[in-house]
């Protein structure tokens, strides 16, 4: 019987990786993923894949580039030339390697001032894991004419905290501009700079309880929410807010409820009337957050229960699962 022929031995990676065929390269990509594979070697080819013409292989470099921990060659995904998909995912990365991402802090202050809203959260958001550094080209950044870049730009400098003090007297005139969100990202990220409630938490409780425009009480509830138990303060106002007549504010303020520790019996007591609201967001919003209580909220179960009927699907979803997370230790 004639020797059965033995299949040929594949191209090497590099020579795939370079292949004309996109497949090719997609599957060489793909094989440098894999659990156990070493990208490290072939950190120039998948360099220059991100010049691909294929938008998958395009992405693909990206992730590889993220495991590589390779900040300056992500930051070259941020270039304006590159697809909004490829730039937010390079963010994405960067955001998650903290402050080894330093080397793409240019790019991400380029980025910040994108007119793509979620470019510039992640982009912000990356700056604020950085910390320190990013401080310097931030303050440049606080010249810009934009509102939205200004805001993006604040909260990335409240997200690095204490290390950006010296911008402090910089966002404290920021805080007077006519922009009303601009004047929210203010205070709440003093307080993060400064650690003193009192640098912004007035501010935000008077503008959840006295502004005439839903979107700023929903933004100041959002805000206090992040800022956790220095927001303590403005409980009794978040308390109010969860009965506010729109429902974006009621939301927010479900979150903000658990988030800056009110306590669980008067958390739950405000929540729970929410699980019937008119509203489908404000439904799920309170799911989520008589979840986040656990075993707290376990006189909310049989509403929550009720909630799998919900002719909602995103309620139904987050209701299932709040009823897993406050049930589970009975079931232990």
């Amino acid at each position: 019987m004639p020797r059965r022929k033995e299949p040929p031995e594949p191209p090497p990676i590099h020579e795939r990786l370079n292949d004309p065929d996109h497949v090719t390269r997609l599957s060489a990509m793909g094989e440098l993923l894999r659990p156990g594979s070493d990208p490290g070697p072939h950190r120039q080819d998948i360099t220059d894949r991100l010049q691909d013409e294929n938008e998958s292989i395009r992405k693909l470099a990206v992730l590889l580039l993220s495991t590589l921990g390779a900040a300056h060659e992500l930051g070259l995904a941020l270039e304006e030339k590159q697809p909004v998909a490829i730039r937010l995912a390079a963010a994405s990365c960067l955001g998650q390697l903290g402050p080894k991402a330093e080397p793409a802090t240019a790019p991400l202050c380029r980025s910040i001032r994108s007119r793509a809203d979620q470019l510039r959260f992640l982009s912000s958001f990356a700056l604020g894991k950085i910390g320190a550094p990013a401080v310097p080209p931030l303050r440049r950044l606080l010249v810009d004419p934009e509102p939205s870049v200004l805001c993006a730009v604040v909260d990335a400098l409240g997200w690095i905290g204490t290390d950006a003090q010296p911008s402090v007297p910089e966002i404290e005139r920021l805080a007077g501009h006519p922009d009303a969100k601009l004047r929210l990202a203010c205070p709440a990220a003093l307080i993060k700079i400064t650690g003193k409630a009192s640098a912004g938490v007035p501010a935000l409780t008077r503008n959840l309880e006295e502004s005439d425009d839903e979107e700023i009480r929903a933004e100041s509830a959002h805000r206090l929410a992040g800022l956790r138990d220095a927001a303590k303060d403005a409980r009794p106002a978040l308390l109010a807010a969860t009965k506010d007549r729109s429902p974006k504010v009621r939301a927010k303020s479900a979150v903000a409820l658990v988030t800056t520790g009110v306590p669980a019996p008067q958390a739950v007591e405000a929540v729970s009337p929410l699980l019937r609201d008119t509203d489908a967001d404000v439904r799920a919003h309170a799911a989520m957050s008589l979840a986040h209580l656990g075993p707290e909220a376990r006189q909310a179960l049989p509403e929550l229960r009720r909630m799998s009927q919900d002719p909602n699907e995103r309620v139904v979803a987050v209701s299932k699962a709040a009823v897993e997370r406050i049930d589970a230790p009975a079931k232990s």
